[in-house]
């Protein structure tokens, strides 16, 4: 929002670094700020779909051909088409739904088939990506060493979707509610960090997941 409000740059021409994607040389493609360059013609990408909503890709398939829908598409459109488009599905009763279908067990055991013949992640080597635009990442097991990374990587995730929100998001993690966030940190376990960074571990991350703290504390959600 605020790129686009920004002075033109007046300054020498600029080239583009590669994580931009320069699209309209009709339009401003720098503006001034601070005194610097600026790159105003890029667009982000979405933050409501994959990796970033518990691999809900509804209305994204287009990004996602090399694979049938994924498990929580499915279940968050059967959810839409009953109560509508614009509503949203809470992450609790996503995680309940999932755990409910014999395909998620029967993808889950896969998933620890997989991990088991490849092993532990490899330690101080680069790890091999999908073979394929819109693949998934070979699967490793977590190692030991890795656990505590993990533990902290699902609570920070899963305290900022109780505080940010995307408009555009068909999963949601409510604000304080303790159901969605231990079902969040659930979902981040055993959905992205398999499914997106080929991460799986052989046992839960926590004992007691309706007792694990946000990174905030609970009184923060509450003013």
């Amino acid at each position: 929002m605020i790129q686009k409000m920004l002075s033109p740059w007046e300054g020498q021409q600029q080239v583009a670094p590669k994580m931009f994607h320069l699209n309209d040389f009709m339009l401003p493609q720098w503006g001034s700020f601070g005194g610097a360059p600026y790159c105003i013609d890029w667009e982000p990408d979405g933050t409501n779909y994959g990796l970033f909503a518990f691999d809900c890709n509804v209305g994204k398939q287009m990004f996602f051909t090399q694979e049938a829908p994924s498990l929580a598409t499915t279940i968050v459109e059967e959810y839409q088409k009953e109560w509508g488009a614009d509503c949203v599905m809470p992450a609790s009763m996503l995680y309940q739904q999932l755990c409910s279908k014999q395909a998620w067990r029967e993808e889950r055991g896969g998933m620890f088939h997989d991990a088991k013949k490849n092993g532990e992640y490899p330690l101080g080597e680069q790890v091999q990506g999908p073979q394929q635009p819109g693949g998934r990442p070979p699967l490793y097991l977590g190692r030991e060493d890795m656990r505590a990374g993990a533990r902290l990587f699902v609570v920070m995730i899963a305290t900022l979707e109780m505080v940010l929100k995307d408009i555009s998001a068909d999963v949601a993690v409510r604000r304080g509610h303790r159901g969605d966030f231990a079902s969040a940190l659930k979902l981040l376990e055993q959905v992205v960090l398999p499914k997106h960074f080929g991460l799986l571990f052989d046992r839960p991350l926590f004992d007691d997941y309706q007792a694990v703290q946000p990174a905030l504390s609970w009184e923060a959600f509450q003013e």
